[in-house]
């Protein structure tokens, strides 16, 4: 079993994914003692990056199908409000995109399984900072 599946949930409120540079910050909505998340966000180590990278393909996609021509270089996700931030390169021009909660339902359903991997990720990288359970502490 890998530290990421041993270890505890977390519910992610927020997460980005640059995959232009294949680099990954997310942030629980709470930590490990289940008080509200305060600290810094979570950088995920580049292989745990790539591989949401690669889950992050049918979002990509589907912004192609939206947006022809644009390359997704980044998607900003909030979890709770179901807000997404997309910045976009290539034709006509490079551009940002915000994509209102009512209007994101298609990147939430992609996003799904990125969500799930990141509660363990998350989870796994805050009990390596020390930030453990207070039933562990």
């Amino acid at each position: 079993m890998t530290e990421a599946a041993a270890a505890p949930r977390l519910p992610i409120a927020r997460f980005r994914i640059r995959i232009d540079e294949a680099r990954v910050r997310a942030a629980p909505a709470r930590d490990l003692r289940g008080a509200p998340f305060a600290g810094p966000p979570v950088d995920l180590d580049r292989d745990a990056a790539r591989a949401i990278v690669a889950l992050a393909a049918p979002i990509a996609a589907w912004m192609d199908a939206v947006e022809p021509g644009a390359v997704l270089r980044s998607i900003a996700v909030d979890v709770g409000t179901g807000g997404v931030v997309a910045t976009l390169a290539g034709a006509p021009r490079p551009r940002v995109l915000r994509i209102a909660p009512a209007d994101a339902a298609p990147i939430a359903d992609h996003a799904a399984p990125i969500v799930r991997r990141l509660e363990a990720l998350v989870a796994a990288a805050l009990a390596a900072r020390g930030q453990v359970p207070a039933a562990e502490t």
